[in-house]
């Protein structure tokens, strides 16, 4: 049975560093929040107000293994 699982990602400063070093970054990483909606993984991702690089994710996982690790994936599994 899969489960809610409410998940605050907030960001390093050497992300930004990364973003800028990698121009497909951000294109691979809204493929990947796409393809996660579509598989009822991801079922919602908000940033913070005002945005300092740290959001809310709500993903539908079995277990909470699982959702730690859909929720870095866009981190490192997006060809970092």
């Amino acid at each position: 049975m899969s489960q809610l699982f409410a998940v605050v990602v907030a960001t390093v400063p050497e992300y930004y560093d990364y973003k800028n070093a990698h121009s497909k970054h951000d294109q691979n990483q809204l493929a990947w929040f796409r393809e996660q909606y579509d598989k009822g993984t991801l079922l919602c991702c908000v940033p913070f107000f005002p945005h300092d690089g740290t959001g809310l994710w709500v993903i539908q996982a079995k277990n909470l293994e699982a959702a730690q690790l859909s929720a870095v994936a866009p981190v490192c599994g997006m060809g970092c």
